[in-house]
């Protein structure tokens, strides 16, 4: 079994991060014309909130 550890998001994370969403809803942004920004303001919400990064341990 894969261990995972959890640490706080850093602004160094944010690409990342957003290149994950945006891959996540590829096929909800191709059939839904008005999905919101599902990546915008991730640097925001990492400053104004408690956002987590799962890796493998």
């Amino acid at each position: 079994m894969e261990r995972i550890s959890l640490r706080s998001a850093t602004s160094d994370d944010v690409g990342a991060i957003q290149e994950c969403l945006v891959a996540a809803y590829a096929d909800a942004k191709r059939d839904i014309d008005d999905l919101p920004d599902v990546a915008g303001g991730i640097s925001d919400d990492i400053k104004e909130r408690q956002v987590l990064i799962a890796e493998d341990a």
